[in-house]
């Protein structure tokens, strides 16, 4: 709204209320309000609005579809269906025809024009009312004026004291716990530094490393070398020990370039008050970071959580289960999970963890009825979010079962709903990337990629899936079959992996190595199906399935293809 009025003050093309006209019809942005001459009027979404107004700024002349993705979607990374859509919404509003436009022209392979001039919009008011419009105006301006000197007159040391830490976030890796004690189990130290992780990232100064890569570390390491890896500025490693009723944590903050210790601290007392125990020293350690308590605050409530520790038990063991991504793993997390909802059916992240193991059977397919399977997942999911909608896990769902339903825009809109409130989700970035790969718009899947990887630098084998699915959508087989052979390095059970493989090396021409690849997918997983992992290939554009089952035929895959 602003910075229209001052762009287009020169050509007179707002009034004083920010309305403007386009031939017939008069547009009201702050009211996303488009009203025709019969009197008709149209609300069009934020995003629409903005694009109509960047569009409007450069009248005449063509907007290229990645200005006005960059202007309007500020940096997040969409396909090109959002832009696509707004576009048809504003012709919509104003009964306009893309094959013979009136108002807004497509420029193939460049971007959109508008052909009409804005004109300016001047209210019937009198006077007396213009008057009055300006003192108010002008008696607002200095009471703001006032206001902002003696705002900074007050914060502004502080704010300045503090710039370098708000211009960039601390990266922060917490290494996996150690049991001190035979009577703590390994989940329940895995799972505290994993629920750190998350307490940790809901902090805007704060970026964690991501636990896929900071639990391949030996916590005993102190090696500057290999803590390097991390790409973290700190490193955070722990421990966890009981006595009878009791449990002790404790925590040492570390230097990753140097590796020397910088701060611990300890906290103990009754288990039954874990949960404050863990806010208690997520706190300590995030104002240590920051290096201002004041700048911690939110540690107030922890996202979707529980206050019987008896789900708690079971959510840790369902986590750390599922993290082991294979299909008994998955199986056995349900079960524990389960067991959480039962114990306290308010526990949000379990219901998420739930709605996770569903949709995890069909990614990997290992599910015999994929459609029963997401629809498993979107119950809990829709369940969890009833409970608290705070939990970025319940968007990751929505994503891919936006994604399975080729909805590839809203799969986008939920992952960004997930980033929003955990901007250190790594696994979220990961499915963005996948999502615009599937979306026709691999050129940027791979920005989603490097975030990504920057968070999750020791990643797991799904991510080398993504990247190298990424690679086959962009014709670089040989470059996709290096991504797919690092994930089965990783996990050499990974269906997907083999499968992608073998179609890269049957592109490249090296159909022995393809079919030997073929053999061994049958004898890790006889039952497999294609039919059953292609319905995790949504893809928007047909050609690339298509050359996928055309290189799995030049191998004669008849058998595994069968219906």
């Amino acid at each position: 709204m602003r910075s229209l009025r001052k762009d287009a003050t020169s050509n007179d093309v707002t009034g004083d209320d920010g309305t403007f006209r386009l031939v017939d019809f008069e547009i009201d942005p702050a009211a996303l309000r488009i009203a025709g001459a019969d009197g008709k009027e149209v609300k069009v979404e934020s995003k629409a609005m903005q694009v109509l107004l960047e569009l409007v700024r450069s009248a005449g002349r063509v907007v290229t579809r990645q200005d006005l993705e960059a202007a309007v979607w500020s940096g997040r990374l969409v396909s090109e269906d959002a832009l696509t859509n707004a576009i048809a919404k504003l012709r919509k509003a104003f009964n306009d025809s893309a094959r013979s436009p009136r108002i807004i022209e497509t420029v193939p392979k460049h971007g959109y024009r508008l052909l009409v001039r804005p004109q300016l919009h001047r209210p019937a008011k009198g006077p007396f009312f213009t008057a009055r419009s300006h003192l108010v105006q002008f008696t607002l301006l200095v009471l703001a004026g006032l206001v902002g000197a003696l705002y900074f007159l007050q914060f502004g040391k502080e704010r300045t004291q503090h710039v370098a830490t708000t211009s960039a976030p601390v990266t922060v890796a917490v290494l996996p716990f150690a049991a001190l004690t035979e009577n703590v189990e390994e989940f329940l130290a895995v799972g505290l530094a994993q629920d750190l992780i998350n307490d940790l990232s809901v902090q805007p100064h704060l970026q964690l490393i991501a636990a896929k890569s900071t639990f391949t570390i030996d916590p005993s390491v102190r090696e500057p070398g290999i803590l390097r890896q991390l790409g973290a500025h700190y490193v955070v490693s722990g421990t966890v020990a009981k006595a009878g009723n009791n449990i002790q944590i404790e925590i040492r903050l570390w230097e990753s370039s140097s590796g020397k210790q910088l701060w611990s601290d300890r906290v103990e007392g009754p288990e039954r008050d874990l949960f404050d125990l863990q806010r208690d020293i997520a706190q300590k350690l995030a104002s240590v970071v920051v290096g201002n308590l004041d700048r911690v605050s939110r540690f107030v409530d922890r996202r979707g959580t529980t206050k019987t520790l008896a789900a708690y038990d079971e959510f840790l063991r369902g986590r750390t289960l599922y993290s082991r991504m294979t299909p008994d793993g998955n199986r056995d997390a349900r079960i524990h999970y389960t067991n959480a909802t039962e114990l306290d059916p308010q526990f949000a992240r379990a219901h998420a963890g739930l709605a996770l193991t569903w949709v995890r059977e069909v990614m990997d397919g290992w599910a015999t009825d994929p459609d029963a399977a997401l629809r498993e997942a979107s119950r809990h999911a829709m369940l969890a979010e009833s409970i608290d909608s705070n939990v970025p896990q319940i968007y990751f769902v929505n994503g891919l079962l936006a994604l399975f339903r080729g909805e590839h825009l809203a799969a986008a809109e939920e992952v960004h709903r997930a980033t929003d409130l955990d901007p250190s989700y790594a696994d979220a970035y990961a499915l963005l990337a996948w999502i615009l790969q599937y979306g026709g718009r691999p050129d940027i899947a791979v920005e989603a990629m490097h975030k990504a990887l920057r968070l999750n630098p020791l990643s797991s084998a799904s991510y080398d899936v993504v990247a190298g699915e990424i690679s086959f959508t962009m014709g670089r087989y040989e470059e996709a079959a290096l991504s797919f052979r690092s994930a089965l390095t990783r996990n050499p059970s990974h269906s997907r992996a083999r499968l992608w493989l073998a179609a890269s090396l049957a592109k490249s021409g090296e159909y022995v190595d393809a079919a030997w690849e073929i053999d061994e997918l049958k004898v890790l997983n006889p039952s497999l199906e294609v039919r059953t992992l292609a319905f995790g290939f949504p893809h928007k554009d047909p050609e690339v399935p298509r050359r996928f089952y055309a290189s799995l035929r030049q191998i004669d895959m008849l058998g595994l293809l069968a219906d």
